[in-house]
């Protein structure tokens, strides 16, 4: 959004400090306006926070993220606070794979357009020679069609099946990639989500395909943006629960909770897609609101701690078995010591785990892990459970993501599960809450070029 300041924009209530909110506020304030933010929680940063493990006495993170070099709203705001140097970019993809069948790795060339990745794929061990051949052929065309959307009732499993790709090119491959970047299934999500990310990851070349590590707690980088919204005349209120939405003659005036209440010429709803139904239920306005209802695909994220050096690299992915990608914490934040690593498992889509104790799933993991790259036994673990780590963009779910503008003047909509083009990430929050702080700023505009000519 441009620097251009609005005169007299009015006040602006952001509903969550999730990194959709923290987006929002930021480009809401860029504008001019009084900004506040409302959190249900005790701190910033929605699902990506820290928290101590007492065990071991060090800040684990809730989930691992990652981003990727195309990830440029997000980039934009840790720029803006001076957080960038929180990631670490490679320099060009390389993914190591342990895969049960051999040992290999996924990776960019310094090629034009989506050539980067050919001749990493044309060497991709768990792939046969003609599945590598055909994978090569999925992605072209991939290319082919204008829009991905006539896609949305097709699982992307059905469409890579009628691209003649193979039962084991689908897992370790197209899932390999595919479920960390969707947290879904090939089989559970819808083919026009899919496509449009593999094709931005193709499209955008080697620079957009570079991975992107945290190198802080997560806690650390939202708890520093948040300091920086403030330094610019951002009000956080914690401990804050919204109960209704005030609306008269079509247009939203204020919202009320245990806490108080709060008048504004503008609203952005931040909120999960169920929270917020149950919000727009209670406050009597679900005629005018018509939310879908989502369902939710878990993470678990295993952490697993052992009293030497192991894996001499920041992180490996495991396409077999529970597709999980394992990062080495240790290296990654810089706290390495000879005598103690500490690693975390990361696994999308893990709805398949649902049912099984906690214990049981952290001993399973930690026996694959072991056996899979010869380490050690560690000396104990910590699992962490995110039931609703993201909605579930199942088959027909594209279509129905909203926009942020609502049918009420002044109420919008942002978070990672709106219509935004992207899966559920950090750059599709924060690009959500840039996008209604726009719609947000259009609005007064209009607003004070109608009261002029008035006048």
């Amino acid at each position: 959004m441009a620097d251009a300041q609005i005169n007299q924009p009015g006040d602006a209530i952001v509903v969550g400090a999730g990194w959709s909110g923290l987006s929002a506020a930021f480009h809401l304030s860029r504008q001019g306006f009084a900004v506040t933010v409302l959190e249900q929680t005790r701190q910033s940063g929605g699902r990506t926070f820290s928290f101590c493990d007492k065990r071991s006495g060090e800040l684990l993170d809730n989930g691992e993220h990652v981003l990727l070099g195309l990830c440029n709203h997000f980039q934009q705001l840790l720029k803006a606070a001076d957080l960038d140097s929180a990631v670490r970019f490679q320099q060009l993809l390389h993914v190591p794979v342990a895969a049960a069948s051999a040992n290999s790795s996924l990776g960019s060339h310094k090629l034009p357009g989506s050539l980067h990745l050919a001749p990493s794929v044309l060497r991709y061990r768990p792939l046969l020679p003609l599945e590598r051949v055909k994978v090569l052929q999925a992605g072209l065309a991939m290319q082919m069609f204008s829009s991905a959307d006539v896609f949305d009732d097709v699982s992307f499993a059905d469409w890579l099946k009628g691209h003649r790709q193979s039962a084991n090119a689908i897992s370790a491959f197209w899932e390999a990639i595919g479920s960390g970047l969707l947290n879904a299934r090939a089989d559970k999500v819808s083919a026009a989500l899919a496509l449009k990310t593999f094709r931005m990851l193709l499209s955008e070349g080697w620079n957009g395909a570079r991975l992107g590590l945290f190198i802080r707690p997560l806690s650390e980088i939202t708890h520093g943006f948040q300091s920086y919204l403030e330094r610019r005349g951002v009000r956080f209120h914690f401990g804050c629960t919204v109960d209704a939405i005030e609306v008269q003659n079509s247009q939203v005036i204020a919202l009320s909770g245990p806490n108080g209440r709060w008048t504004a010429d503008s609203v952005i709803l931040t909120l999960p897609p169920d929270r917020l139904a149950k919000l727009v239920r209670e406050s009597g306005l679900t005629p005018k609101i018509a939310l879908p209802k989502f369902e939710f695909s878990p993470i678990l994220n295993v952490y697993l701690f052992y009293d030497s050096k192991v894996l001499g690299h920041d992180f490996t992915l495991l396409p077999d078995d529970l597709g999980a990608m394992i990062f080495n914490r240790s290296r990654l934040l810089g706290a390495a010591k000879a005598e103690s690593t500490t690693l975390v498992v990361s696994i999308s889509a893990a709805d398949n785990l649902r049912e099984m104790p906690m214990q049981d799933i952290s001993a399973m993991v930690e026996k694959m892990i072991r056996t899979r790259l010869k380490l050690p036994k560690a000396q104990h673990s910590r699992s962490v459970w995110q039931a609703h780590a993201t909605f579930l963009a199942r088959p027909g779910s594209e279509r129905l993501r909203p926009g942020n503008k609502t049918a009420i003047g002044g109420l919008y909509l942002a978070g990672d599960w709106t219509s935004t083009g992207w899966p559920a990430c950090l750059e599709g929050a924060v690009l959500s809450g840039q996008n209604a702080a726009r719609e947000t700023v259009l609005r007064s505009e209009r607003t004070r070029l109608h009261t002029a000519n008035e006048t």
